[in-house]
Parts: C-alpha cells; sequence; structure tokens
C-alpha cells in the first residue's frame, strides 16, 4: 500500500488558487529537514511567486540549496528578473550569491543570460567565475540566446589584465628558502591566478565561438606537443576576430614571457620591480584572495611602511581580507 502524500507534496496536486498552497509557507522554513525540502520542491510546481524569496534564502543553506535550485529552475523566466536583483546586490549573503548562478544556469533562456550579465562582479573572483560557468552552462546547452559581445569582450580584457598582472608580480616575488614560507604561498597564488585567468579567457570566447572548438584549442596551448599548440595557435588566428585576435594570442603564442611582460609594460604599465612595490601593488588590487595572501606576507615580513594600505583593507567588504587586515595590522603594531 503506498505511502500518504505529504502536505507539501499534496498542496501542489490542486490547481493554482487555492487554499491548500498557503499551507506550504509555514512548511518552507518547518525544522523538520525532510518536510521542508518537499516544501521547497513543492512551491516550485505550484508556480508561487510569493514564495520566490523564500526560495532564493533556501539557496544559501547547503541541505536545501538542490531543492530551492529546482524550485527555481521550475518557475523558469517569471523569477530570473529577481534573481538577477539578488545576484547584483552586494548586501545579499555571500552564500546566496554564490549560488545564485547556478541557478540561473538551469534557466536556458535569454533572459537567464541577460540576469547573469548584470553582474559585473570583479573583487569576488569565485562569484564571477561562477557567473561564467553558468553562462557556460547555457551557451552548451542549444539554446538560441545571444550573449553581449560588448560585455563580453569588455571581460576578456579583464581577464588578460589579471594574468598579466599576476605575471609581473610572480616575476617580483621572492619564493621563499622554506617550502610553506609566506613568500612561497603569495608565489603559489599569482601562479594560480595566471592559469584561472588564461582559462577565463577562452571560456569567454566560447561564448562567442563554438565551444568545443575553443575548448580544444585551450587544451592545445596548454600541450607540451608542439604539434598541438601549433594547431591550437593556427585556429586561434583563423577564427578570431581581429579585436580578440589581438587580446588572446599574445598570451599563447611562442613569443615567450619577455614578450608578454614588453606587452604588459606597454599595455597596463605594469613592470617587475621591488618586491615592496608587488606587495604595494596587491594590496590595492581588486582580487581579494591576493590582497589577503598580501596581507599575510606583510604581517609575517613585518613591513610597516605598508601600514596605511593594510588599515585601508580593513574596511573592505570581503570577511577574509577584513580578518587578514586585522592580523596583519597588529603583527606591524608589535615589530619593533
Amino acid at each position: 500500500m503506498p505511502e500518504p502524500a505529504s502536505p507539501a507534496t499534496s498542496a501542489t496536486r490542486r490547481p493554482a488558487p487555492s487554499e491548500l498552497h498557503e499551507l506550504l509557507t509555514p512548511l518552507l522554513t518547518d525544522p523538520d529537514m525532510p518536510v521542508r525540502i518537499a516544501a521547497i520542491r513543492s512551491a516550485g510546481r505550484a508556480q508561487r511567486r510569493t514564495h520566490v524569496p523564500i526560495l532564493i534564502d533556501a539557496l544559501g543553506t547547503r541541505h536545501t540549496e538542490d531543492a530551492a535550485r529546482f524550485a527555481l529552475a521550475t518557475l523558469g523566466d517569471r523569477v530570473v528578473g529577481t534573481l538577477g536583483d539578488y545576484l547584483s546586490d552586494v548586501t545579499v549573503t555571500t552564500p546566496v550569491r554564490h549560488a545564485i548562478p547556478r541557478a540561473l544556469g538551469e534557466i536556458h533562456t535569454q533572459g537567464s543570460v541577460d540576469a547573469l550579465f548584470r553582474s559585473r562582479e570583479r573583487e569576488d573572483v569565485r562569484l564571477a567565475y561562477r557567473v561564467l560557468k553558468a553562462s557556460n552552462r547555457i551557451r552548451t546547452s542549444g539554446a538560441e540566446v545571444v550573449f553581449p559581445r560588448m560585455l563580453v569582450t569588455e571581460d576578456i580584457q579583464a581577464n588578460v589584465r589579471s594574468h598579466l598582472f599576476a605575471l609581473v608580480h610572480y616575476r617580483s616575488s621572492p619564493i621563499g628558502s622554506a617550502q610553506q614560507s609566506a613568500e612561497r604561498l603569495l608565489c603559489v597564488a599569482l601562479n594560480e591566478r595566471m592559469e584561472f585567468a588564461l582559462e577565463r579567457v577562452f571560456r569567454r570566447l566560447a561564448l562567442l565561438y563554438p565551444p568545443g572548438d575553443v575548448l580544444a584549442a585551450l587544451q592545445g596551448v596548454r600541450s607540451s606537443q608542439p604539434r598541438l599548440r601549433g594547431n591550437a595557435i593556427e585556429y586561434l588566428e583563423n577564427a578570431l576576430a581581429q579585436d580578440h585576435r589581438k587580446l588572446v594570442l599574445p598570451l599563447v603564442d611562442d613569443s615567450g614571457d619577455a614578450a608578454r611582460l614588453k606587452l604588459a609594460d606597454q599595455g597596463y604599465g605594469f613592470r617587475p620591480g621591488r618586491f615592496e612595490d608587488t606587495l604595494a601593488a596587491l594590496l590595492q588590487s581588486d582580487d581579494a584572495w591576493l590582497r589577503a595572501c598580501a596581507l599575510f606576507v606583510v604581517g609575517r615580513r613585518k613591513e610597516r611602511t605598508l601600514m596605511p594600505l593594510v588599515e585601508l583593507n580593513l574596511a573592505t567588504v570581503n570577511a577574509l581580507v577584513r580578518e587578514t587586515a586585522s592580523w596583519a595590522r597588529l603583527a606591524l603594531a608589535s615589530a619593533t
């Protein structure tokens, strides 16, 4: 004999509007987690826009995120505008903002694309990457959508700049004598940022060019096999529009780091110098993770001349940066 349906599930079997649907509201915050999850999923099936704020808040909790994403995807285009509002609002909690791109990525419509591109977040690198991954998901879904070329190009330019910024300051940083030294950790972070920026460049190209070909080209330029690298560079030379070719090819061709350092100097004013100057530049960058790493190095090295920049980071939105800046300020204040 089948088990009786829960009140949350039963509510969705009634055609809207129904008084039974009102029973969902208290169940959406029920302390019993299975009941709450069932209610969240049912709220999507019931197509009740009044429950959208609760569903979005549920994205920020690990136990309810999947159910909330299902419910919001079921609502489809009716909710993408609200999701875009939350995504662009810096006062929304970080877990909720970080979960919104994936929810939008499951709604394969032009409205979802437009909502994702309303977020122009640069400081929160993780959020920016999730927005990009959601965009790639929509792109590969086969949906008939158009990505804003101007904004995609603007983002490619920002990633190229980030790649060259990390390269220049990597070259200015001492590796450090101990495996876990602060300087070594900073070098690892800068090297990761170079790799991440390059991947993001190609992910953005895949929004405008055939995704399979672009991602194959990324694998090719990263390959140690000359033939694969040559094929990938040839593809980029022939397939990319002139403005994109001019941005991307210098990062991956065989001209070497010397040419890239020259490009960084001429194009962006980045040039290798004293390590203290690198730390100052990182403390003022728009990359929260690099700022936190630089603050750790400043505190360990007792770089007291950088105290004003340390104090500026005490007021940042990013919690990790604030905490590291507070620790660094105490470390500098205790230095003799």
